[in-house]
């Protein structure tokens, strides 16, 4: 009966929430230093306001961009040892952080602690793009960046409160002190993640071919712009807010307080605002825009009405705007890479949200400082929240037409897609050597679709219009069942792709929600027709293998 509990318990188990338990502790360390980072470098090490904002730009780019310097030697490293590893090279970098004064010393810890973190987020987001809750098989990747954004954002918040109250008790080395143990923590908890769960490609990532590869999709490009003028106005309750509480207010104690209810706030709101979303099927770069918008406010309330009690509604403010924000730029990301070449898309995804955040950095600490010293410091915020504004306006045209909620607006349209419809989701798989029926129906329940939908250009066979081109290539195949049976796959696909080009001429196509449309049932008849070939087909070559045994 023990040993039956027990397998039951393993059944039950679900490594996804593992990673997630150990991503955000290790969060919990990192927004605490960031929280108190700007004021370090200004009290304990004394720099001008300059030097300290260059400084922050140096620490961003290290925690976003040195993971890419050591990216062949990781990916030749076990996932699971590869975050092990890079967790602990963090936490002795912090150990470090407790007792060194000297700025070049620090600067070499900052890179150590860099390349440690960097290369954690990296391949964290990998692994929950590539993995599925066992506790609900059809979650979406949006649910499934929801729930890692929702761990991160209370590690966030919880470890910026403590930050806070550290600072002012004990200094910045009790801070960097809780920072290092809450990586060798994690490393710990990443020991317990199962092997099974951290699988790789047998093959190395050709790296030039897959950031040129993924350079050349549009929605990556689309991503990429969002996230720097995202992580541009995000980075400012770290970079700003913290000058402006203990510098023009001079209340340093409401620090950890804010924070705080930035962590009730992610608590309650997370699960039910991304619900809502799935259940309103709002679009990811409308989600974005939405972001951009809270962020404006939060802003303008600063700038028109400076004072303790509106600090708190603009966090407020800017708590909804990460809410929105981090889990759809995350999605997006993992929706408009090539399949094989995600690792390079979040790489990349990387760089731009070091641009953005250092750029922020440099920005909120240099401009906030300098403001400080004239009393004028509500400006800053002014300038931000015409920022805001701009960048909402640069997603609804950047953005595809058709998702465009104020442009839907403007034609007469619904904001919202309406309709007795359903998302024809298929459950994503391994791409396999003979299963282009499968291909064809992961190509429908892709969780993105648009003209240049990255999936075709991969897969041109599938959407082929030159019937001498599908002719080449079955010829290529070695031998002539392959032929055959590759010949009739293809006549059952070609069939299938002039009856689905009349749909998605009709149907309501979005970022967020895939192929909206309901699943027809002669699509059911043709993936029988694909199993019969795929069963006629192993028949083959079991009666060829059954001959050579003889």
């Amino acid at each position: 009966m023990q040993v039956q509990a027990k397998i039951g318990i393993r059944e039950r188990f679900d490594p996804f929430y593992l990673l997630i338990t150990s991503f955000s502790v290790c969060s919990l360390g990192n927004y605490a230093v960031m929280t108190i980072l700007a004021l370090y470098f200004v009290q304990d090490l004394q720099l001008a306001a300059t030097q300290a904002g260059a400084l922050l730009l140096f620490t961003s780019l290290s925690f976003r961009l040195s993971r890419l310097f050591i990216a062949p030697v990781v990916d030749r490293i076990p996932l699971r040892l590869a975050i092990v590893l890079a967790l602990f090279l963090t936490s002795v970098g912090y150990v470090g952080l407790t007792t060194v004064r000297i700025p070049l010393l620090v600067i070499l810890l900052l890179f150590i602690i860099g390349l440690g973190h960097s290369s954690t987020v990296l391949l964290v987001k990998l692994l929950v793009s590539q993995a599925q809750s066992t506790g609900n098989a059809s979650d979406s990747q949006f649910s499934r960046y929801a729930a890692l954004t929702t761990g991160v954002n209370i590690a966030a918040a919880v470890g910026s409160s403590i930050g806070g109250l550290l600072l002012v008790r004990w200094g910045a080395g009790g801070v960097f002190f809780v920072a290092a143990s809450s990586y060798a923590i994690a490393g710990l908890l990443a020991f317990w993640i199962p092997v099974m769960e951290m699988r790789k490609s047998e093959q190395p990532i050709n790296w030039i071919l897959a950031l040129r590869l993924t350079l050349k999709q549009p929605a990556i490009w689309r991503v990429m712009l969002f996230t720097v003028l995202a992580f541009f106005l995000y980075t400012q309750s770290y970079a700003s807010l913290p000058i402006f509480i203990s510098g023009a207010l001079h209340r340093p104690e409401l620090l950890s307080s804010t924070f705080a209810l930035n962590a009730v706030l992610v608590v309650v709101g997370q699960l039910p605002i991304s619900r809502l979303v799935l259940y309103l099927r709002i679009p990811l770069s409308q989600l974005v825009t939405l972001a951009f918008v809270a962020f404006a406010v939060g802003f303008a309330l600063l700038s028109l009405f400076p004072g303790v009690v509106i600090i708190y509604v603009a966090v407020a403010f800017w708590t909804l705007a990460e809410m929105l924000m981090l889990p759809a730029l995350d999605a997006l990301v993992a929706e408009g890479a090539l399949v094989e070449y995600r690792q390079a898309a979040f790489a990349l995804d990387i760089i731009t949200v070091a641009i953005g955040e250092g750029v922020g950095n440099l920005f909120g600490v240099s401009l906030g400082s300098a403001l400080l010293q004239s009393g004028n410091f509500s400006q800053l915020y002014t300038i931000l929240a015409f920022g805001a504004l701009g960048a909402a306006v640069v997603t609804i045209f950047v953005a595809k037409r058709n998702e465009s909620i104020v442009l839907r607006l403007l034609n007469g349209q619904s904001p919202i897609p309406t309709g007795q419809t359903q998302l024809l989701m298929v459950q994503p798989g391994l791409m396999e050597k003979s299963g282009m029926g499968q291909s064809l129906l992961m190509w429908l329940g892709a969780g993105s679709y648009h003209d240049d939908r990255s999936f075709l250009e991969a897969h041109p066979e599938i959407v082929a219009v030159s019937t001498r081109e599908l002719d080449d290539f079955i010829e290529q195949q070695p031998d002539q069942a392959g032929r055959e049976m590759l010949a009739d796959r293809l006549k059952i696909l070609r069939d299938i792709r002039g009856r689905v080009a009349g749909l998605v001429r009709m149907a309501y196509v979005n970022m967020y929600g895939g192929l909206t449309l309901e699943l027809p049932k002669w699509l059911e008849e043709f993936r029988q027709q694909l199993t019969d070939v795929d069963n006629k087909e192993q028949s083959l070559d079991q009666t060829a293998s059954w001959r050579m045994t003889r």
